[in-house]
């Protein structure tokens, strides 16, 4: 008697779909792979690996929090699994959870000492710390154990340059790209660094080259920030360079996704008691724009507003304290999409959404885009940020005159009475003598960045010195100036206009605010340069008892100094021409006697002014508020 035999068919074991999965992953099937794990633990809820590597799919679509919420639920599993801490790392890392993404590279290491990536990102969670030597050993670690590792090497870079080493900062990020041509953070950092040391056309044309190979918001972003340091640069080419790399970056934007819990509907304005406007910036502490948003949020009528700070970066400072302790609420957005931000935005029911900022460093502009509040402004960008959906653009009818707009922008101007508030700095130390009495010469001086300091200004600049003969030049921007190829730079250019060493005074050091003030003590005259003028610096300088003399252009970055003049009572010294520009700063090196006298008067004339009066200032921004709301509705 013959039998039948049949074969049947074996389902895989649990190990083979792991490895399915893994397949899938590496070749970036992530929807595939994540299926196939989820199948794993469907069968096995406590596998570990299937665990950790949704974790890192998770992490891999900008989902950190889950992240980090499956990662720890595979290492209860199997807390030995070096890789696993990393990623773990990587994803806290990402929320801005600094201090614990260095606890799990950490841990990652001591159970795999030789774990090159591990050392990098802890040399990563570390730089964020404020703790640069620290992340330079790590790298240099990680570096000794693979020396072709592109992502040491950039990270390297990235804490010279936190130290303000900006010429080891760019041989790091030239080294990543040779070991990495396509490494895109090195080509965005070394643009940065390019910009910093004063090589403008270097920087943009990194930017442009990378962005040539693939769209990057954030190389966009700094793309158009460095534009804004061209001296010649028109308001069409700006205006359509912003619209364009905008339109870019929002035909990339993912759909918003659904948020995680039901979005209540806005409240009738009628029925509400206090209006909810909201500020999302990545400058929420010791910051230039986070200083001049501390006294409007310090003097909000919380009885009238309730108050929602969208914070990018977690700092720890005198300033983030102030804002936090300002706001009605406070949140953490790094780590979040800009869907999840805008879906935040919308469960907080925000009514009036500011956002901070503009294009300028990790700013999320784009949240703007998936219209999360009603009405949407932006403040303290330095342009138009190109969007549809941003209502306004706060500015005010000095830094933009009625009579005389030429700026191009979507949104629609509006002014304040005064665009600039500055909190009066916090013990500051005295105002010196006028220095040329002490000194027998004037000393003109400059505290602003190196990369505003171009050609035009440097020509100007030297006609002035020729003038007054016997009068030095002080540079300071941070330590800035201990880079050879910075002070090179500066040696060559006035050099080209016959402007020898010994009248160029540099200094350099990492200083605390009340230290750096103190290099006002040896300037009788600040020169700011154009057409990205000095804000912060020129407020300091007049604190200080330093007129400052400014040349006014015909946009917000090119007014921001003479706005600060203009409202502080110091109109005289913001000029139209660099003629008049070159006369008003001979004129007050010829009179020692009346910048004697200036200088012991101009820091009260200042207080007293709208530029330091918190309260006004915040009412008028508040009447602004809802006079827009009102116009809403």
């Amino acid at each position: 008697m013959r039998s039948n035999s049949s074969t049947a068919s074996q389902e895989p074991t649990v190990d083979q779909t792991v490895q399915r999965a893994l397949t899938h992953h590496q070749a970036g099937e992530l929807a595939e792979a994540e299926q196939l794990y989820r199948q794993v633990l469907s069968a096995d809820p406590k596998h570990a690996d299937a665990l950790h590597l949704l974790g890192v799919i998770a992490q891999q679509v900008g989902h950190p929090e889950q992240a980090v919420e499956l990662i720890q639920k595979a290492l209860r599993h199997n807390p030995q699994q070096a890789e696993a801490h990393s990623n773990l790392g990587n994803a806290l890392y990402d929320l801005g959870r600094l201090k614990e993404a260095a606890r799990a590279f950490r841990r990652a290491i001591i159970l795999q000492p030789e774990f090159a990536n591990a050392h990098s990102n802890l040399g990563n969670a570390l730089l964020g710390l404020n703790r640069p030597g620290e992340a330079m050993a790590c790298c240099q670690t990680a570096l000794k154990l693979d020396p072709a590792f592109a992502d040491a090497e950039n990270t390297l870079g990235n804490a010279h340059k936190a130290l303000g080493e900006l010429d080891k900062a760019a041989h790091h990020y030239q080294r990543a790209m040779e070991l990495a041509p396509q490494h895109p953070l090195a080509s965005f950092n070394l643009g940065g660094v390019l910009l910093d040391q004063g090589h403008l056309e270097g920087a943009l044309s990194c930017y442009r080259d990378r962005l040539a190979i693939q769209f990057d918001f954030r190389m966009a972003r700094s793309y158009l920030n460095a534009l804004l340091f061209q001296p010649q640069l028109d308001h069409e080419t700006l205006f359509t360079e912003q619209t364009r790399l905008i339109s870019q970056a929002i035909a990339l934007q993912p759909p918003c996704p659904a948020p995680s819990k039901p979005v209540k509907p806005l409240p009738d304005s009628t029925n509400t008691p206090r209006l909810r406007i909201g500020y999302l910036s990545s400058d929420l502490y010791d910051h230039p724009v986070g200083r001049n948003v501390l006294p409007l949020l310090a003097h909000h009528d919380h009885s009238r507003f309730e108050i929602f700070c969208y914070a990018e970066h977690p700092r720890s400072d005198r300033f983030n304290d102030a804002l936090r302790q300002s706001a009605d609420h406070w949140r953490e957005t790094a780590g979040y999409s800009d869907g999840e931000v805008a879906n935040q935005i919308r469960q907080d029911n925000v009514q009036i959404m500011v956002y901070l900022g503009g294009c300028f460093n990790d700013n999320r502009i784009l949240v703007a885009n998936y219209r999360p509040a009603p009405v949407q402004i932006s403040f303290h960008g330095g342009a138009s940020t190109g969007l549809e959906n941003m209502d306004y653009w706060l500015s005010d009818s000095a830094i933009h005159p009625p009579s005389d707009t030429r700026e191009q922008f979507t949104e629609t101007l509006h002014r304040l009475p005064v665009f600039y508030n500055y909190p009066a700095p916090r013990d500051a130390p005295p105002i010196s003598p006028l220095p040329a009495e002490r000194n027998g010469m004037i000393t003109f001086g400059s505290l602003n960045n190196p990369a505003k300091i171009n050609d035009e200004v440097i020509a100007l600049w030297s006609e002035i010195l020729h003038q007054v003969s016997d009068a030095k030049m002080l540079l300071k921007f941070r330590n800035i100036y201990d880079n050879p190829s910075v002070r090179q730079r500066m040696l060559d250019a006035f050099a080209a206009h016959d402007i020898p060493e010994q009248r160029l005074m540099f200094h350099s050091a990492l200083e605390q605010q009340n230290q750096h003030l103190t290099r006002y003590h040896v300037i009788d005259i600040a020169l700011d340069p154009f057409p990205f003028t000095g804000a912060t610096t020129t407020f300091q300088a007049l604190w200080m008892g330093v007129p400052v003399v400014t040349l006014l252009g015909d946009r917000f970055i090119s007014r921001m100094a003479g706005d600060i003049l203009i409202h502080g009572g110091f109109e005289s010294w913001a000029v139209s021409s660099k003629e008049t520009y070159r006369e008003r700063a001979v004129a007050l090196a010829s009179d020692w006697k009346r910048l004697a006298a200036l200088r012991t008067q101009i820091r009260q004339q200042l207080a007293d002014s709208p530029i330091c009066q918190g309260a006004p200032y915040a009412a008028s921004v508040e009447t602004t508020f809802e006079a827009l709301w009102k116009q809403r509705n």
